[in-house]
């Protein structure tokens, strides 16, 4: 039975055609480690901005370099 909200209530259940659960184990276990390779690369890159946004404040405000 529907909710009033439209939402359903309760716990759903899991289409036969998800596969077996060992296999979506393995696609959420890879889907986490491509996150966790996109998020090295967003530190990286937030540094390396961060650097040349600190060399460039240093250029401009000592002129002698």
């Amino acid at each position: 039975m529907p909710s009033k909200t439209g939402l359903r209530t309760g716990k759903s259940d899991s289409s036969p055609l998800e596969g077996l659960p060992g296999f979506r184990a393995q696609q959420v276990e890879s889907s986490l480690r491509k996150l966790g390779r996109r998020e090295w690369w967003l530190w990286v890159s937030a540094f390396f901005v961060t650097a040349l946004s600190v060399t460039a404040l240093a250029l401009t405000a000592f002129p002698s370099f």
